[in-house]
């Protein structure tokens, strides 16, 4: 991005956001798809960003517990 002169302060002047926010963006694997395409639309190159993904927010689902005895092999008395 330095050799287009792009800078994390210039981007963050032109979203509203801070310098941090920006890196923190630029950083991540992923990217909202809305901040994606506000810095392409600036004129930055998509190769350079991260994939423009929306992840959803909060903790992620439990993996539920597998039973100790699977229920076909228990032997059932009548």
């Amino acid at each position: 991005m330095s050799r287009n002169r792009w800078t994390y302060a210039r981007l963050a002047r032109s979203l509203d956001i801070t310098s941090n926010a920006v890196a923190k963006l630029c950083n991540q694997s992923t990217m909202p798809v809305r901040r994606h395409a506000q810095i392409v639309a600036l004129g930055v190159p998509a190769e350079l960003l991260p994939q423009p993904l929306d992840v959803k927010p909060g903790p992620k689902p439990r993996r539920l517990a597998e039973p100790a005895i699977p229920a076909a092999s228990v032997a059932t008395t009548v």
